[in-house]
């Protein structure tokens, strides 16, 4: 199963407090907190901007404002704790938060990459699925359904499904056109593709496909 933190968060924030202390090091303590926040939101800024395209100041200060204050009042307790100390002390210290922000890297960029299986289909029970929904759009006047319920048909998706590797994706997408609904008699699980590259939305995470092989897939099965 996957996290269910994100840990690209984390390291960022671990990123800012780390930054926030260091680059006042050589200057009065109070330059800390400041740094901090500005780290904070300059960080959530970019985010935002790369995402969506939009200046969303107002959003950006109502999430993160308390997050950069909280950031900041640690930022400021390790900086007054490390003032006064001896240099082979800080040497170590440095070297221990390069090791842990280091590992938590390693284990982010480790994270991102996942199977179809550990990420959608072990939910599933093969048994259960009773049916499958194939929506393909290409816009809003334009959805193209096709219902899937013989047997064969529904177990040559999930056969091939179940060979996709996937690997988190962070990049803006365009609006997807191919929507692969699962109903069984308790819920409707839903897929979300996109055309143009391999990639495929799983709840709130995207990610890009290995291959386009079920692409191709379900647009057949739609002919």
């Amino acid at each position: 199963m996957l996290l269910e933190f994100d840990s690209v968060v984390v390291l960022s924030l671990m990123l800012v407090l780390f930054g926030g202390v260091a680059m006042s090091y050589n200057l009065a303590w109070w330059w800390s907190p400041l740094m901090t926040i500005i780290l904070v939101l300059g960080f959530a800024l970019t985010g935002v901007v790369y995402v969506t395209g939009r200046f969303m100041i107002t959003d950006i200060l109502i999430t993160w404002l308390p997050i950069s204050l909280g950031l900041a009042v640690i930022a400021t307790i390790i900086r007054i704790y490390i003032d006064g100390k001896s240099k082979r002390l800080i040497q170590w210290l440095t070297i221990i938060s390069i090791v842990v922000i280091g590992s938590t890297g390693l284990f982010t960029y480790l994270q991102g990459f996942t199977t179809m299986d550990e990420a959608f289909l072990d939910e599933l029970s093969e048994e259960d699925i009773t049916s499958m929904t194939i929506k393909t759009s290409f816009s809003p006047d334009d959805v193209y359904v096709t219902e899937l319920e013989e047997e064969d048909e529904i177990e040559d998706i999930l056969d091939t499904l179940s060979e996709v590797e996937l690997r988190r994706y962070y990049q803006p997408v365009v609006q997807s056109n191919i929507t692969l609904e699962l109903m069984s008699d308790q819920k409707q699980n839903q897929l979300v593709f996109y055309l143009g590259e391999p990639l495929v939305k799983i709840d709130l995470y995207i990610y890009k496909m290995d291959s386009d092989e079920i692409v191709d897939l379900l647009m057949d099965k739609r002919d």
